[in-house]
């Protein structure tokens, strides 16, 4: 797959975990893969890697799931910092591109779609 294809299916499949939950469904999102190929997701939101475990203790940031679960091929590892459970996933940025990408209302707030900002 080219670049433009990869990205398209990591927004889609981003997309495809929230967009069916109530409590995100008026909130515009913005998704950042920067120059050294980490992924940041704001506002930070959690999700159950799994339908059958359901406790708070098995959610997990929603990159931290997306990336390495459903995009492997363009998964490269996870960056940890100090005091933190969970890292940051890092892409292997010959394979997608860099940027950011807002999910966004539109403006009968019925529909969103991904526009890259930046």
């Amino acid at each position: 797959m080219n670049k433009t294809e990869n990205t398209k299916l990591l927004l889609h499949n981003i997309s495809a975990h929230i967009s069916s939950r109530a409590k995100l469904r008026k909130v515009e999102y913005i998704f950042v893969i920067d120059q050294q190929g980490r992924c940041y997701f704001k506002p930070p939101t959690n999700v159950f890697p799994d339908r059958r475990f359901r406790k708070k203790a098995n959610q997990l940031p929603l990159v931290n799931h997306v990336i390495p679960t459903h995009m492997a091929d363009i998964y490269l590892g996870t960056l940890y910092n100090a005091g933190s459970i969970y890292g940051i996933p890092v892409v292997d940025i010959t394979k997608v591109h860099t940027g950011e990408y807002m999910y966004k209302l539109s403006f009968s707030d019925k529909t969103r779609r991904w526009v890259r900002i930046k």
